[in-house]
């Protein structure tokens, strides 16, 4: 029976975590769809928006059995892709660590070698479930910082 609670406490956990990260994903692009564009389009996935003649397109990844990419949200133009959102979601705004998985990490370490790290953003998004305290915070470039001492990273895998 303890077994069995465990496990459904870990199942529980997972579900919240994962309606945390989905209003976190939903805040993320509501914090970018309110940085001064029209909004010519709106769908529950995406948005087209037009700010200073120019067009853009947000585009939630990762949903409804997507392939997993690395990132939450592409932010691009027809020149290509300008930015690439990941979002991490918590329900307080204490400092702590969060999950970042060996995808996330190497999309981030790709970009940066590529010279393109400047392109990637880590959206963190505290107090999901308090509306007046919202807040959504971007870290540009999270590999670089690492790579600079600027950030704190606790590795959790090796492969040997």
């Amino acid at each position: 029976r303890i077994i069995q609670k465990r496990i459904k406490g870990k199942k529980s956990m997972k579900s919240a975590n994962k309606i945390t990260g989905n209003i976190g994903e939903n805040l993320a692009t509501e914090y970018l769809k309110n940085l001064g564009y029209e909004i010519l389009n709106d769908s529950q996935d995406s948005f087209t928006a037009r700010k200073d003649g120019k067009n853009i397109d947000v585009s939630r990844q990762n949903r409804n059995g997507k392939i997993q990419k690395g990132y939450d949200i592409l932010v691009s133009d027809m020149e290509g892709e300008i930015e690439y959102i990941e979002v991490k979601s918590k329900k307080g705004n204490e400092k702590e660590f969060f999950k970042v998985s060996g995808l996330q990490w190497e999309f981030a370490k790709k970009l940066n070698e590529e010279g393109k790290g400047d392109k990637h953003y880590v959206y963190i998004v505290t107090n999901v479930r308090d509306k007046e305290k919202i807040a959504v915070t971007r870290m540009k470039n999270p590999y670089k910082a690492w790579l600079e001492g600027k950030l704190e990273v606790d590795p959790v895998r090796i492969k040997y």
